[in-house]
């Protein structure tokens, strides 16, 4: 049994989602990326972490864009639709999203 005094902190969160996006054997990173990303959400809302931090966004950003799922094109944006609605975006997350749109047009040809 744990020590109840340590927690996971958004490292610790950032650290496991780029695990998730280095995993590419796993067909469906990106759901399991957004799972991680709801736990820390959950765990916030309970006073026991620390809100998501433009790391932990950014983390989950390219593991959706990286692992080509269906639809992860469309939920990358509305995470960064959501990070611009709580001023949390910055270069890395504009980068990310610009590499996943170009994925995704090369993808379509």
């Amino acid at each position: 049994h744990g020590d109840p005094n340590v927690a996971p902190d958004g490292y610790s969160f950032t650290s496991t989602i780029n695990a998730i996006e280095r995993s590419r054997h796993h067909r469906a990173r990106g759901s399991w990326a957004e799972q991680v990303f709801r736990r820390m959400k959950d765990m916030h809302s309970r006073g026991l972490v620390e809100e998501p931090t433009t790391p932990v966004y950014n983390a989950l950003m390219n593991t959706l864009i990286s692992s080509g799922e269906s639809g992860s094109i469309e939920r990358a944006e509305a995470l960064f639709y959501e990070m611009q609605a709580a001023n949390l975006t910055n270069a890395v997350t504009y980068n990310t999203l610009l590499k996943g749109y170009s994925t995704f047009e090369r993808n379509k040809r």
